[in-house]
């Protein structure tokens, strides 16, 4: 993926649009699921939040933040997006403006279809046109009414993508490598501050300075510092919400809801009765959003193979998506 992206850096930014068949398809990919996406949207903005979590978790808290009150009862969820929803209340005096609190999320999927978007610009590569318009199509299709629901996924997609991102930029010297690092300790850090799962960016960043080299570009006592200062910003950044929500949970003030979530959840089913569950409930529902489950797993079996045949792929695959999506 890194060497397409830099040959076609220089390729592209030499020659132009030199495949225009795939640049047209990317093209009218992105136009028509823009469209969809947009009509999706509108058909519902605007209107308040309405969705189980987002009313009973995200929203009150937000509202909790406005009225100048510490919310309890967190679960251990940390608190970006409500605060941000928060300030949004404060900024407009009150809390009974949730249209405009559910119309400025939507900078979070637009967010991270400008980056597909950004990245097609700098690198002049169709694929990052299809990238995007996969992502409208998630949205639409697969995670209808998602977008600006209240929920801290999209959100937490986008400081996962724009981390990866901001590493891949200093990898390719669009931004020097020393910058790169700091915004993505920045990013990352964002990612973990929206929802746990967040933490993912961290893992990746660090795992995509490494294998793609944009580390390399710094040496000796330089590389020492610009890791210890972008791990120190990350923690400065990071720590103090979790810090403090230990303290909370230590008090008795709140509780972490991670056992429920891994363990009790389930139940007594087996390790292998889970696996079972996962692909024939959760998987299968998502599945039957693009069609008959069975044909689009079959296609979605393919592209794994296909994805298998590279060592990047192998390790997203096994590293990444079968453990993450299947045994959470």
């Amino acid at each position: 993926a890194q060497d397409t992206v830099l040959a076609q850096s220089a390729e592209g930014k030499s020659s132009g649009y030199k495949l225009e068949l795939p640049f047209l398809g990317g093209v009218i990919a992105l136009v028509a699921t823009s469209v969809i996406f947009i009509r999706t949207v509108a058909a519902d903005t605007p209107g308040v939040f309405f969705e189980w979590d987002a009313v009973a978790s995200w929203n009150r808290w937000a509202v909790e933040w406005f009225v100048n009150t510490p919310p309890i009862n967190t679960a251990g969820y940390p608190q970006l997006l409500p605060t941000m929803i928060a300030a949004i209340y404060t900024w407009l005096g009150s809390a009974q403006t949730e249209p405009v609190a559910r119309f400025f999320l939507l900078i979070f999927p637009v967010g991270t279809c400008l980056i597909f978007v950004d990245a097609f610009q700098r690198w002049k590569n169709p694929a990052f046109l299809f990238g995007a318009a996969i992502w409208l199509f998630i949205l639409t299709k697969v995670l209808p009414g998602m977008p600006n629901s209240g929920y801290a996924d999209i959100p937490v997609a986008f400081f996962v993508t724009i981390t990866g991102y901001v590493i891949l930029l200093g990898t390719s010297g669009e931004i020097p490598a020393k910058v790169a690092m700091y915004l993505g300790a920045i990013c990352a850090a964002g990612a973990l501050l929206t929802k746990q799962p967040g933490g993912i960016a961290l893992i990746f960043g660090v795992a995509a300075a490494c294998r793609f080299g944009v580390l390399s570009k710094l040496t000796g006592v330089v590389k020492q510092r610009v890791c210890i200062f972008s791990a120190a910003l990350f923690l400065i950044l990071a720590g103090p919400w979790y810090l403090y929500f230990f303290w909370m949970a230590h008090l008795g003030h709140d509780a972490s809801n991670l056992v429920y979530l891994t363990t009790r959840i389930h139940g007594n089913r087996s390790f292998l009765d889970r696996l079972m569950h996962a692909i024939t409930g959760p998987i299968f529902d998502v599945l039957s959003t693009l069609g008959p489950p069975h044909y689009v797993g079959g296609v979605c079996g393919v592209l794994m193979l296909l994805a298998c045949s590279r060592r990047l792929g192998r390790i997203l695959l096994f590293g990444f998506v079968l453990p993450y999506g299947v045994l959470w």
